[in-house]
């Protein structure tokens, strides 16, 4: 099975994301660590301690381990903990949220040959992965090498569900090589036991999102909401239309939709957050067409917003977080 996995892998990659990389030109330094290529400095800093590898695929399940890696550096101070991320704009949030000491990597594909290098090269003796990502080869060389690995903040969504169902011949063996489940919810927990996955490995322990003791969502609504619009630069009589987790081609609709709703509501403005943050400035400059002057949320200044007239929305964009 892992032979054909490998010639599939291999094939897509080839001929569909490298070229798409390539055309999209998102090669980034990062990308021959993907290939288990590390540069020196980081092949230094695998050896001599005992490592905890933590994977979190992109933004939103990086900054939700930041509670867990302040965890584990206080349980293991004397082990060296490797985080990697699949997306830059994950990579580069967990740059921010890492320790000195701490060792920040692209995952290597899941192709055999790599990722088992990969594993011989860091050396783990836990690993731990964000939310749920199923990487056989990966998995199954950590499991030969008697290596525990435990997911963190599973969950399992109805499309996902219902994809895996009809594969679940092949999911079962890697779910079974998997030490622990920690769920966020009890609905969770009912799916992966339908998949295949030994009961007695499920755990749920909720969302470690509520684990962050800044989280917006566990404080005072009145306060929560006037910080909101302090950093919004929002007047007293202005509201806000969000737009989260969009799509290519979606925010021309909004846009389109937005242009006419301000007819009948003036002091309506506009925030668009992207699904992948690097498309900022493209979505900036959709705006502008559009005859919108772009205000970029990792710019914004409170203090010196522009309150701008009718005709002119706060179309706003985040290049490190989405709300």
């Amino acid at each position: 099975m892992f032979i054909f996995y490998d010639i599939i892998f291999i094939l897509v990659f080839l001929f569909w994301y490298l070229p798409g990389y390539i055309v999209k030109g998102k090669l980034h330094s990062g990308f021959l660590m993907r290939l288990g290529i590390f540069p020196r400095q980081i092949r230094r800093g695998f050896s001599g301690r005992q490592t905890i590898w933590l994977h979190a695929v992109s933004v939103g399940e990086v900054l939700a381990s930041r509670e867990l890696l302040e965890g584990l550096r206080k349980e293991y101070p004397q082990s060296q903990i490797v985080i990697s991320t699949v997306t830059p704009t994950g990579n580069a949030v967990a740059r921010k949220i890492a320790a000195p000491q701490d060792i920040v990597i692209y995952l290597p594909l899941d192709i055999s040959f790599i990722a088992a290098a990969a594993v011989r090269r860091i050396n783990p003796f836990l690993v731990i992965i964000a939310e749920t990502e199923f990487w056989p080869n990966l998995i199954g060389v950590l499991h030969r090498r008697k290596v525990p690995i435990i997911t963190v903040n599973a969950r399992i969504s109805d499309g996902s569900f219902r994809g895996y169902r009809l594969i679940r011949f092949l999911i079962r063996p890697v779910l079974n090589k998997i030490s622990l489940f920690c769920l966020q919810s009890e609905a969770d927990a009912r799916r992966l036991s339908v998949l295949g996955a030994s009961p007695e490995k499920l755990k749920v322990t909720g969302n470690m999102k509520f684990d962050n003791a800044d989280y917006p969502a566990l404080r005072d609504p009145a306060t929560r909401d006037a910080e909101y619009r302090k950093r919004l630069g929002l007047g007293e009589k202005e509201r806000l239309l969000t737009a989260g987790s969009t799509h290519p081609g979606e925010e021309e609709m909004i846009l389109r939709v937005y242009k006419g709703l301000l007819k009948d509501f003036p002091g309506l403005k506009l925030l668009i957050a992207p699904r992948h943050p690097e498309r900022a400035g493209e979505i900036g400059r959709l705006a502008l067409n559009y005859g919108f002057d772009p205000i970029f949320i990792s710019k914004l200044q409170p203090s010196a917003i522009d309150h701008r007239p009718p005709g002119h929305g706060l179309a706003s964009y985040s290049q490190s977080h989405r709300l």
